[in-house]
């Protein structure tokens, strides 16, 4: 590119974000002295506005850089070439190399980078002396559409959030660079509230990390274009079709005319291919897993009271009209069917071998462990069903499983002396000497249900020896999740905040954990309303005596 050859805004916007966040991160003076950096780049946008090409443009940043305070030598700041490749999979300062910058800017730029802050960042910093938590701190701004540079703002502060401190931006199909490129056209357009959130999470979709959330104030997004009302109706995938698994009875509507088994071919006139294109356009997903649970859970929202709904029986193709419930009136229903199908389990296992115990992680309370774990002492086998979320009791199992101190998996935490850079923690789970601890077999049962936490109780439990896991894909979705706010309506972004690897050093982000007998249920399972992976678990127990 000529220095004289007009610029186009997506260019030198894009070049903006990258230096501006490189700065607020790297520079040394940002840290210490009462600049407000928001403003700085509200500032720097009115100005770069005004400029036409690359010759104005390197002199606006050399410029830039001139008002800043010199950055001194640091003796104790470590170079990239001096880590593992292991701690730097997400450090990448290709942008600098983009024509937008002179050779001279870029040794400035190297400088400060050799040289960077090694004291508190106001914008980012740790809670504790363990590193595994931090605060991501910006202020909001208010719910309202932001203008025009603070709609650019909001994207060019998560922009550098996820490129500084996500652990998984490496994990990516697509480059994070070019996700800047992209959006900002989308940005500028937004002159109304709609476009604005769809602006966001299309860019969110973007990191393919299931943790990854736009919170919204005003969902209008979600009014629009998911609905406020719902058929009173459960969905799960059997492949690429979703099947109703319950259909809710109330005496206040008319009877519904849907069964468990009956393939949902569309919703209104939207086919299910495009309402599951829609989700994967504008929700972030690790794996095909997690869309298809993501789609599943609100395959049954629409934007009406009444709905058509089409749907395959057999050899038959059904049309039905139905009347919704709102999505309130949904959850009230909701947890007595869940709550139900523990309870089936529970009496399912009892029946088949009353040696045999059975524990839903996500019905066990932290106070509870101690007394459900001595009922199940002397089973020969307990099966640990981990579709579901734990309640922070993990650890606590886990000082009744093991002997002794076991390494249940890798945290990779981010370096916040070195943006871009991550640290490798071994998280030890069991007391140190135990000999009182549990010596029967165990099984995990998961699926894509199984995120996040449930995911590192699966990691720690598979420590265990003998241990078998049995069920699906998980949803590929670990690491503490953090938030921040944005302005407009945003009252959060969700991110992963540490990555975390199997004990192995195995990839379990996007992958999800590791599986020894893949089940799945089927279609003819779903109509006969039987748990077919509790099935094979207490199969292979039966078997395995």
């Amino acid at each position: 590119m000529s220095q004289g050859k007009r610029l186009t805004a997506s260019t030198k916007l894009a070049s903006l974000c990258q230096v501006w966040g490189f700065l607020k991160y790297y520079h040394p003076a940002i840290s210490t002295s009462r600049l407000d950096w928001d403003s700085v780049l509200i500032h720097k946008l009115i100005t770069i506005n005004r400029i036409n090409n690359l010759l104005e443009l390197h002199e606006f940043y050399e410029n830039w850089l001139k008002e800043l305070s010199p950055v001194e030598k640091c003796d104790t700041c470590i170079s990239a070439t001096a880590l593992p490749d292991s701690a730097r999979l997400n450090l990448d300062f290709k942008w600098m190399q983009a024509p937008c910058f002179t050779k001279q800017l870029i040794t400035r730029l190297n400088f400060i980078k050799a040289n960077r802050n090694q004291h508190r960042n106001p914008y980012v910093y740790y809670n504790d002396a363990t590193a595994l938590l931090y605060t991501i701190h910006e202020a909001p701004y208010g719910d309202t559409l932001p203008d025009t540079n603070h709609r650019l703002l909001a994207l060019f502060r998560y922009w550098n959030i996820y490129n500084y401190f996500s652990p998984y931006k490496h994990l990516q199909d697509k480059d994070w660079n070019d996700a800047l490129i992209t959006a900002i056209p989308m940005f500028l357009a937004a002159k109304h509230p709609l476009e604005y959130e769809m602006a966001f999470m299309q860019c969110n979709a973007r990191v393919q990390d299931t943790h990854a959330q736009v919170m919204l104030n005003t969902p209008v997004f979600i009014s629009k274009f998911l609905g406020t009302y719902r058929l009173p109706i459960v969905v799960g995938s059997v492949g690429e079709e979703f099947v109703i698994k319950k259909v809710f009875a109330d005496s206040s509507h008319p009877p519904i005319k849907l069964y468990p088994g009956d393939v949902i071919l569309k919703i209104g006139q939207e086919p299910v291919v495009q309402k599951k294109q829609l989700f994967a356009r504008y929700y972030a997903y690790s794996n095909e897993a997690s869309l298809n649970r993501m789609v599943a859970e609100r395959l049954s929202c629409y934007t009406d009271s009444v709905v058509t709904v089409t749907i395959r029986r057999g050899i038959h193709v059904l049309t039905e009209q139905m009347k919704c419930i709102s999505d309130e009136q949904w959850w009230t229903f909701y947890p007595d069917y869940w709550m139900s199908n523990v309870t089936k389990a529970t009496q399912q296992v009892q029946r088949a071998d009353t040696n045999i115990g059975y524990i839903n992680v996500g019905t066990l309370e932290q106070g509870q462990v101690d007394s459900v774990m001595q009922q199940q002492w002397h089973k020969a086998a307990i099966i640990f069903d981990c579709r579901a979320y734990p309640q922070q009791t993990a650890g606590l199992l886990a000082n009744k499983l093991f002997s002794g101190a076991v390494t249940a998996y890798l945290a990779a935490i981010p370096d916040l002396t070195f943006p871009g850079t991550f640290k490798y923690l071994p998280i030890q789970i069991g007391d140190t000497e135990n000999r009182d601890h549990y010596k029967g077999k165990i099984v995990i049962l998961c699926n894509e249900e199984t995120q996040s936490q449930a995911e590192s109780m699966c990691l720690m439990f598979q420590q265990y020896p003998g241990v078998v896991t049995i069920g699906s894909q998980t949803a590929g979705a670990n690491g503490n999740a953090i938030s921040f706010e944005m302005p407009g309506g945003i009252s959060g972004v969700l991110i992963s905040s540490i990555g975390i690897l199997e004990a192995s050093g195995r990839q379990h982000q996007r992958k999800g954990v590791g599986v020894d007998m893949y089940v799945k249920p089927t279609l003819e399972g779903i109509k006969q309303e039987r748990d077919e992976v509790l099935e094979k678990a207490i199969t292979y127990l039966l078997n395995s005596k």
